[in-house]
């Protein structure tokens, strides 16, 4: 991995995290994002209604590590994701929900991967799985290697994990961004625009 020496010189990856009542999980998503070691990540994290605290728990995240926070009705994850796509600044974007968390090195193993293949929109990785208190899920996590193929999307689902994705903003906008008819982002994405549909 070869992240760029400075902030100035890295393309932009703005990271959209959407949360609804995760007031238990959102520090530790805001902060896997916060924590990246790569240098050039705009942080929008959208609270959609939260009822459970989780609004004030980002509020204090934002008055410590200045991103930017929006509070809104919920209006439902897609429609969501899609004003943060309106309002990225950055080259990539990926989204994370508020009950996740990424490894530090994440976002730079996916750039310096896009910058080196130009014909490539969109990338996603393997998850680790973990319960609650953030401990491995002795659930094992389904891994699989290579590419998916738009048999397997069709017969067994999108089983690419969403926290994953990273995909270049020019290509989401000239798509017409999240298909705001679906209530999950995940499908459309990966079973969508990899493969043109």
């Amino acid at each position: 991995m070869s992240a760029p020496a400075s902030a100035a010189a890295a393309p932009r990856v703005t990271a959209v995290l959407v949360c609804w009542n995760h007031v238990r999980f959102v520090r530790a998503a805001v902060e896997s994002v916060l924590q990246q070691t790569y240098p050039n990540v705009q942080l929008i994290v959208f609270d959609n209604g939260s009822t459970d605290g989780s609004r004030r728990e980002l509020e204090a995240l934002r008055d410590s590590h200045d991103f930017t926070l929006v509070c809104q009705d919920n209006v439902g994850l897609v429609r969501t994701l899609n004003r943060g796509l309106a309002m990225a600044e950055g080259d990539f974007i990926a989204p994370l929900a508020t009950d996740d968390v990424w490894l530090p090195h994440k976002t730079a193993l996916q750039v310096d991967y896009l910058l080196a293949h130009p014909d490539v929109e969109l990338v996603a990785g393997q998850i680790e799985s973990i319960d609650a208190e953030g401990q491995p899920n002795p659930v094992p996590t389904v891994k699989r290697s290579g590419e998916p193929t738009f048999a397997e999307l069709m017969a067994k689902g999108n089983y690419v994990p969403g926290p994953t994705v990273m995909c270049r903003v020019a290509t989401l906008r000239a798509l017409g961004g999240w298909d705001e008819s679906l209530r999950i982002e995940d499908y459309h994405t990966m079973g969508g625009y990899v493969f043109g549909l």
